[in-house]
């Protein structure tokens, strides 16, 4: 969903299917040079297809990252169109993430994914402290919950999520001379346990605090994985936000639940072939 600053929404819904070629065997992967040997082969795979609303339905992009490459090979597939379109915008750096209004640039899904041909920011030093960070937001999984209870002005409903201290990797980056961003000072904090990014800041340029990110993970024990069940990127400013890898358990559209871990989504849908055959108008 996408929050105004009165806490009035707009939702939309979207099927993702990831793949992890790092984590597979070379058996399980397609005889493919498309997944194989391009780019050294896959590292990770993604696909995006909308659901609701009406008006973008059936618009479709897929394509994978390599080993050798941060530039996303992503294709789209446009239903008015009937054609699949090179997509070199989708997954690089401050331009708009999809079915964001705006509210977030493509790198800060979770909530800062290195992406492009080249990386934009210079590092600092890693530091380690103890912060306080989403974490255990069982609440908010819970059946029952809709978008009603959750959508409040400038952040999600405090009472559906949870705070504990934790032990967080910080790292901290700002744009090398050569680039320019939305965002030239950027942050991260990682959890020490789970390795997930848990919230994430945002600087202008003037380096004043403008987006703030967090993500609300929760144990998924029947697969021994921490994964996100929401996140929510806030625009401080102008108190919109925007929730994008998020909430499994509103919209009961088209069978909707908790992410399947153990299917084979299927590889056709992050090809371009696969994308005109699995795509409809």
């Amino acid at each position: 969903m996408n929050v105004f600053a009165d806490g009035s929404y707009a939702d939309h819904m979207k099927k993702d299917r990831w793949l992890m070629p790092w984590a597979m065997s070379a058996d399980e992967i397609p005889e493919s040079d498309y997944f194989k040997t391009k780019g050294g082969g896959a590292l990770w795979c993604g696909s995006q297809e909308d659901v609701y609303p009406p008006r973008t339905a059936g618009q479709m992009f897929g394509g994978c990252n390599t080993w050798e490459q941060n530039d996303f090979d992503a294709y789209l597939y446009i239903p008015g169109q009937r054609r699949v379109r090179k997509a070199p915008e989708i997954g690089f750096y401050d331009s708009p993430g999809t079915g964001s209004d705006g509210l977030r640039t493509a790198d800060q899904r979770f909530l800062w994914a290195i992406t492009g041909g080249e990386e934009w920011y210079e590092f600092d030093e890693l530091k380690k402290g103890e912060y306080y960070a989403p974490y255990n937001s069982y609440k908010m999984a819970q059946p029952g919950v809709t978008f009603d209870d959750l959508a409040r002005p400038g952040h999600i409903n405090p009472e559906y999520k949870r705070y504990e201290l934790h032990r967080l990797w910080v790292v901290e980056g700002r744009t090398r001379p050569q680039f320019r961003h939305l965002s030239p000072h950027r942050s991260v904090y990682s959890d020490e346990d789970t390795w997930a990014a848990l919230s994430a800041d945002m600087y202008d340029a003037q380096d004043n605090m403008w987006r703030v990110s967090e993500s609300y993970n929760i144990n998924f024990y029947d697969h021994k994985l921490n994964y996100f069940w929401g996140d929510a990127h806030m625009d401080i400013i102008s108190g919109r936000y925007a929730c994008v890898n998020s909430f499994y358990n509103i919209g009961i559209k088209d069978g909707n639940g908790p992410p399947v871990f153990n299917k084979d989504p299927g590889w056709s849908y992050q090809t371009p072939a696969g994308l005109r055959k699995h795509g409809v108008r």
